[in-house]
């Protein structure tokens, strides 16, 4: 009994409880309602949302433009007559002194350039066509070895390449004249009204005999291809050919011509020679005699493209046979001119001679 009635006062409570939680929500839901209803009638009045204020106006543009400011350029100024004038006057008198100024510095340099010059030909010595030094040189030369010329006085094969450059340069191009060019001799050309050294297509021929050594005391000529089968190969005595590059238009000076600045004559230019100083040293420092001919003659050059031109040439040879091993032989020229080549070296060439040991080469039956 007591339990039943403890019961009934908490039921009651809970549903006391839970009729006011009900009550709360029907109140919620009508206040949603209510505020929705409010929200789509449309009968109901609406209140006016204050209106935000209108931008003022732009001002048009043809009232911009009277009162905007134009300040004109200097181009959009116009031009007076009195500063018209003025214009072409400053201009006038400004490309005037333009000029005067470029002439003056044309007129400069054309007068440092004269002044430079020589009133005579510079085709001759120092001031010729290329303005350089012909460097000298010899023949014969192996391919492989420039500046060695080895060989075997006992085998012919060793040299017989040798000798056959040696003739080839003078026998073979010596008798290929040609009726086209007209070579005359040094003594007819020192009879010529103009300069020798002058272009043209004529040159002078130095003779083969006037280029060959010959016996101290004696009118035996040495390095005769013509009567020397082997050029003095076979006993140790080898021939070797010294010349000059060939340079355009180049005239040779004496010493004493080049001191005065006086070409060479028609006359004395044949008299006058590019002599050679030529040592020969063996490898124990023992010197041999080298024999040469007496010099190239001025009248030989210049070179101006001729057709089938000789380069003068002198021959020279040991006076004694070279020992078995290595033998240097040093030319260079005598003339002052001819002694430093552009670059400031010393013009001259050495040759080595080698001579190799190696059994007699059997003769052919």
């Amino acid at each position: 009994m007591d339990n039943a009635s403890d019961k009934k006062p908490l039921l009651s409570s809970n549903s006391s409880r839970g009729s006011e939680e009900a009550s709360k929500s029907n109140k919620n839901a009508t206040a949603t309602q209510s505020k929705k209803s409010v929200k789509e009638d449309p009968t109901s009045p609406k209140t006016a949302r204050p209106a935000t204020p209108a931008a003022p106006a732009a001002p048009s543009s043809t009232d911009a433009a009277q009162h905007r400011i134009v300040r004109p350029t200097a181009q959009a100024r116009p031009f007076s007559s009195t500063n018209k004038g003025l214009y072409w006057i400053l201009t006038i008198i400004h490309l005037c002194i333009l000029l005067t100024v470029l002439f003056g510095i044309s007129a400069g340099l054309l007068h440092f350039v004269f002044a430079q010059t020589s009133e005579r030909p510079l085709y001759y010595g120092k001031g010729s066509f290329i303005g350089g030094v012909p460097a000298i040189m010899f023949e014969p030369v192996n391919a492989k070895e420039k500046f060695k010329i080895r060989f075997c006085p006992n085998k012919t094969s060793s040299f017989q390449d040798f000798v056959n450059r040696l003739k080839n340069v003078t026998m073979t191009k010596a008798s290929n004249a040609t009726s086209q060019i007209q070579k005359t001799s040094c003594p007819n050309d020192a009879k010529l009204r103009t300069w020798m050294g002058n272009e043209t297509e004529e040159y002078c021929r130095l003779g083969l005999s006037d280029a060959l050594p010959t016996l101290p005391n004696t009118t035996v000529s040495l390095c005769d291809p013509s009567s020397s089968e082997y050029m003095g190969y076979n006993s140790g005595t080898p021939c070797i050919l010294i010349r000059l590059t060939k340079i355009l238009g180049f005239f040779p000076m004496s010493d004493e011509q080049e001191q005065k600045d006086v070409r060479p004559t028609n006359e004395s230019a044949c008299e006058q020679k590019i002599n050679f100083e030529c040592t020969a040293k063996t490898n124990s420092g023992a010197s041999i005699e080298m024999i040469m001919a007496d010099g190239i003659p001025f009248c030989t050059f210049p070179f101006w493209k001729q057709k089938d031109y000789i380069p003068p040439y002198i021959m020279i040879r040991p006076n004694e046979t070279l020992p078995s091993g290595k033998t240097t032989i040093e030319c260079k020229p005598k003339l002052k001119s001819l002694k430093k080549l552009s670059n400031n070296k010393e013009n001259k060439v050495e040759i080595a001679v080698e001579i190799e040991e190696c059994q007699e080469e059997k003769k052919s039956t």
